[in-house]
C-alpha cells in the first residue's frame, strides 16, 4: 500500500512498466492530483501480487469526497465520507475478470480496516468486466443507487479533414461553409493559434481571459482558475501530452479548444467561447481547425469527447459507450445510511429528468440556466 508521495515513487518502475489506457492513471498526472486537490487527503495505491504471476496496481486517493445532489445547476446538499476514489482505468496490469476480482477484494480491505467509509469506481464502462467484478461484490445496502449512466460520445478520426466533413450531409457542409465564409467576411483579422507551442503562462493567461466569460465558469467547469486545473495542465503540457487551439478576431481570444493525447484517444477538456460572439459560431471555428490538425496526426487515432449532453456531441460522435460511477459503503451506520440517503435522492432525480429530457419545456429550462449562469460570469 502507498499512502505517500515517496512510497508513490519507489512503484514508478513497476507503474511504468504497466499499460495504462487513460492519462488519469498516469503517475505523473495522478501526483498532480493528489498534491493540489483540495479534498485529497493521501494517495492510495494499492499493489496486488497474485500467485505465480506478475504484480497489478490499483491506482486510488484517497479523500473527504462530497457527494452532491443537484437538481439543475442548483446543489441541494452535499454528503461527505472518507472515500477510495479509484482512477479511471485504474486497475493496471489486470488483464482478467479473475485479476479484476482480487483487484476489488484488495480495495475492499480499506472499509474493513476503516481506512475509508465508500469506494468509489469512476465512469466503469457497461458490461465490462471491470463493473461486472464490482457490482458482484455490493451488498444489497452498501451499493448507492440511482446512480445515472454517461454517455460517452466518441469520434474515429480519419486522415483527412474532407473524410471528417463527409459524414455529415450536403446541406451540413454547406452551413459550415457559409458560417465560416460570413465570419472571415465580418472580422479583419480571424487566426487559430496552437497555444500548446507557446510557454505555458502565455497559455494560461490566454485561456482565462476567454474562460473567465463562459457559463462553464459558474458551472465550476473549466480549470484554469484552480490551482489544480493550472498544475494539470502546466503537466500536459511539460510531458508533451497536451494541445490547445485559440481563435483570435481582431486580435482578441475568443474560443479555445484543449485536450490532451494518451495512447491514440485526444480526450477534450471542456471547451470555453466568449458569450459576446455567441452568433458567430466561434466555437464551432475553433473546433474545425482543431479536428483538422488531428486528422494531420498520425498519432491520433479517436477524439473523446467525453460525456455529457451536448448538441456538437450528438452531431459528430459516430459511436458511443456508456460509463456509470460505481459506489458502495462500509458496513457501518454512518456510511448506510448516507448510501440509503444518496441513493433515494438520486433516484427521485433520475425519474424527474427522464420525465423532462426530451420535451421541449426541459430543452428550454437548461438554456434559460446556461444564459443566467453565462450573464453570473460575465459580470452583468
Amino acid at each position: 500500500m502507498a499512502k505517500s508521495r515517496d512510497e508513490v515513487e519507489a512503484l514508478r518502475p513497476l507503474w511504468e512498466s504497466l499499460p495504462i489506457r487513460n492519462l488519469d492513471a498516469d503517475i505523473d498526472y495522478f501526483l498532480t492530483v493528489v498534491s493540489h486537490h483540495p479534498w485529497v487527503i493521501s494517495p492510495y495505491v494499492v499493489r496486488v501480487q497474485p500467485p505465480a504471476r506478475d504484480p497489478m496496481l490499483v491506482v486510488a486517493r484517497l479523500e473527504r469526497h462530497e457527494f452532491p445532489v443537484a437538481v439543475g445547476y442548483r446543489t441541494l446538499v452535499r454528503p461527505r465520507l472518507r472515500t477510495a476514489v479509484i482512477s479511471f482505468d485504474g486497475f493496471l496490469g489486470a488483464a482478467t475478470p479473475e485479476d479484476l476480482a482480487l483487484c476489488v477484494d484488495a480495495l475492499q480491505q480499506s472499509l474493513r480496516r476503516r481506512d475509508a467509509d465508500a469506494i468509489m469506481f469512476q465512469k466503469l464502462e457497461s458490461g465490462t468486466d471491470a463493473q461486472r467484478a464490482v457490482l458482484d461484490r455490493a451488498g444489497a445496502i452498501t451499493r448507492v443507487r440511482g446512480i445515472q449512466p454517461m454517455t460517452r460520445w466518441l469520434v474515429d478520426v480519419p486522415d483527412t479533414m474532407d473524410a471528417f466533413m463527409s459524414r455529415r450531409s450536403s446541406s451540413s457542409r454547406q452551413r459550415i461553409r457559409t458560417d465560416n465564409r460570413r465570419l472571415l467576411r465580418k472580422y479583419a483579422e480571424v487566426r487559430v493559434e496552437r497555444l500548446h507551442e507557446r510557454d505555458v503562462e502565455f497559455m494560461l493567461e490566454e485561456l482565462e481571459r476567454v474562460s473567465s466569460k463562459a457559463y462553464q465558469r459558474a458551472l465550476g467547469v473549466g480549470g484554469t482558475n484552480t490551482a489544480l486545473g493550472r498544475e494539470l495542465i502546466a503537466t500536459c503540457h511539460r510531458k508533451g501530452w497536451l494541445r490547445a487551439w485559440m481563435l483570435y478576431l481582431d486580435g482578441a481570444p475568443v474560443a479555445f479548444w484543449l485536450g490532451s493525447l494518451q495512447g491514440g484517444i485526444f480526450s477534450i477538456d471542456s471547451p470555453a467561447f466568449d458569450p459576446d460572439y455567441t452568433k458567430d459560431s466561434v466555437g464551432m471555428y475553433a473546433m474545425y481547425a482543431m479536428v483538422e490538425d488531428l486528422c494531420a496526426d498520425p498519432l491520433v487515432t479517436v477524439l473523446d469527447f467525453g460525456h455529457g449532453d451536448a448538441e456538437y456531441k450528438r452531431r459528430w460522435a459516430n459511436r458511443t459507450t456508456t460509463l456509470r460511477d460505481e459506489t458502495f459503503v462500509a458496513a457501518r451506520p454512518l456510511p448506510v445510511l448516507t448510501a440509503l440517503l444518496l441513493s433515494g435522492l438520486y433516484s427521485a432525480r433520475a425519474f424527474a429528468y427522464r420525465t423532462a429530457r426530451d420535451t421541449r419545456f426541459g430543452a428550454g429550462l437548461r438554456r434559460a440556466w446556461r444564459s443566467r449562469l453565462t450573464t453570473k460570469s460575465s459580470g452583468t
